[in-house]
């Protein structure tokens, strides 16, 4: 059922991101693990970066898969606004608005939102996300 609902328009799902989305299932650990894990699972090149787009792709895929299951979510400003925040004054690499992710993800699990999130109190439910 959640690769359907991931499917909307029956043109298939990108498996990079599928995969990304629901790899906070696959663990128990704390919050920080599980981000890690998610752009770890994103970064199948293993370059050790991750680009704005990327990152805004990652976590909107989390989201989805949270509501999937009920939880309350973050709206679209919201993750924009974690992912402007944590690339705020980063070195970018190349030109590709890429930067190194190793390290950064303690300063996105301590970001308002995403604590917000972590603990069940997203500002919208599924089908209300604005």
């Amino acid at each position: 059922k959640l690769f359907t609902m991931w499917d909307r328009n029956s043109y298939g799902v990108d498996t990079l991101t599928f995969f990304a989305g629901i790899s906070p299932l696959a663990s128990v650990m704390d919050v920080d693990t599980k981000l890690k894990f998610a752009i770890e699972v994103f970064d199948h090149e293993k370059s050790g970066r991750i680009s704005r787009i990327s990152l805004i792709r990652i976590l909107q895929a989390i989201n989805v898969t949270a509501s999937y299951f009920g939880d309350k979510v973050l709206v679209p400003r919201q993750i924009v606004a974690i992912v402007d925040d944590l690339f705020d004054g980063e070195n970018r690499l190349e030109d590709d608005d890429a930067i190194q992710y190793e390290g950064k993800v303690d300063k996105m699990v301590g970001h308002p939102f995403v604590v917000e999130f972590s603990n069940g109190l997203g500002s919208s439910r599924y089908g209300n996300v604005q």
